[in-house]
């Protein structure tokens, strides 16, 4: 019975579907919205509308009329802004649009976190035209990394090893963003983590820590996860403290928070935050499965003002492997048979692409080949399960 009253929830997509069933496991009644008529979580939701992602005013509308409780999403920065201007207008907990933009918008974050004396990346913001003036005048050395101000899952981030290559891949990167300057960041050289985290009344929640796989540059796609990351126990006091300071430097509050930082020789290093839950399925199915916490859940509780419980119910190790068919010498048919042999550990798996015989070169996330979530009790098994599936 949805007695709990309604949740209005930002995109229906393959990575909010999990979102959705669990508002509705709650009792929600829940109202999804997506520019894609064709969203996968449309008929996951009760409601469903198509609304542009620029639509301020039927958004607002839909929330006012609806009288919904909250406003939630996952896995993505782009309405993030427009649910900060929605919730403050109906007095639902959410971060200011200031906040948000301040975190979102890579170069406008790198400031404050200078400014607030936060490790990070050095970084200066430039067009084409003074590309060669700003980089003189900065102390930034090659190699470097050009990204986009406002994009997110690795589009048009890329490694730059000269200022040929830099200006070479220019064009390519400004295609992923509105703006037609881009952050040239100095290389940290070092591991990647992720943390994920939930923030209420001012307090910091670290629920669990992340180690991720990466491809080879120039590229920096993401293709696999793993929990709890092997660097919790000795940086795990830092990882607080750093990334408290950076949370009250950007009035960040009642919401989820999807950090990330580098492990480098001179220390931790904050590369980005997204005020919202981790996408990859990270928040979704891997933190429940090694710490028995549900994140959807606990924003949920967040976006209608209840009081959250993070207790752990489970110690155990989760993973998420995502295929690249080109190069993982194996096959669609040879995957499917090993992850049956493996449905013990596997939990969850797709292929992404009907015709395998053209698949993309991956550069980005959205051109992966297909994923497997799998989880076991010791690390020796999933390191076990996750060489069987790339094997």
């Amino acid at each position: 019975m949805k007695d709990k009253g309604k949740l209005l929830i930002f995109g229906a997509g393959m990575l909010q579907v999990s979102l959705i069933k669990t508002a509705n496991e709650l009792g929600y009644y829940t109202i999804a919205i997506d520019p894609d008529p064709n969203a996968v979580g449309k008929n996951v939701a009760d409601e469903f509308e198509v609304v542009s992602g620029s639509d301020y005013e039927t958004t607002f509308t839909i929330a006012n009329k609806n009288k919904v409780k909250g406003i939630v999403t996952t896995a993505t920065d782009k309405p993030l802004l427009m649910m900060a201007k929605v919730a403050e207008k109906l007095c639902l907990p959410f971060p200011s649009e200031t906040a948000i933009y301040n975190t979102i918008n890579k170069f406008e974050l790198k400031k404050i976190l200078v400014s607030n004396k936060i490790p990070c990346a050095k970084g200066v913001l430039t067009n084409l035209t003074k590309l060669n003036e700003k980089l003189n005048h900065s102390d930034i050395t090659f190699p470097v990394i050009i990204k986009p101000i406002d994009s997110s899952g690795s589009r048009g981030v890329y490694y730059c090893e000269s200022k040929e290559e830099l200006i070479a891949v220019y064009s390519k990167c400004t295609e992923y963003s509105k703006y037609d300057k881009v952050l040239i960041e100095e290389y940290l050289d070092g591991p990647e983590i992720s943390i994920e985290v939930l923030v209420q009344d001012n307090n910091l929640h670290i629920i669990q820590i992340t180690d991720k796989t990466v491809t080879p540059f120039p590229y920096t796609v993401e293709m696999g996860h793993l929990q709890p990351s092997r660097f919790h126990p000795a940086y795990g006091a830092e990882i607080y403290q750093v990334l408290n300071a950076a949370v009250k430097a950007l009035n960040l509050n009642n919401c989820a928070l999807h950090p990330e930082m580098k492990i480098t020789k001179n220390g931790l290093k904050i590369v980005e935050i997204g005020p919202r839950l981790g996408g990859d399925f990270i928040t979704s199915h891997l933190t429940p499965l090694s710490t028995g916490i549900n994140m959807e859940e606990q924003l949920i509780k967040i976006a209608v003002g209840e009081k959250i419980n993070i207790v752990k119910k489970a110690n155990r190790y989760s993973s998420v492997l995502f295929f690249d068919l080109s190069k993982n010498n194996t096959n669609a048919t040879q995957i499917v048979n090993k992850i049956k042999t493996l449905k013990d550990y596997v939990s969850e798996h797709e292929l992404y692409f009907s015709d395998l015989n053209n698949l993309p070169v991956i550069t980005n996330s959205l051109e992966r080949h297909g994923h497997a979530i799998f989880s076991a009790d010791t690390l020796e098994e999933l390191v076990s399960i996750k060489e069987q599936l790339l094997n």
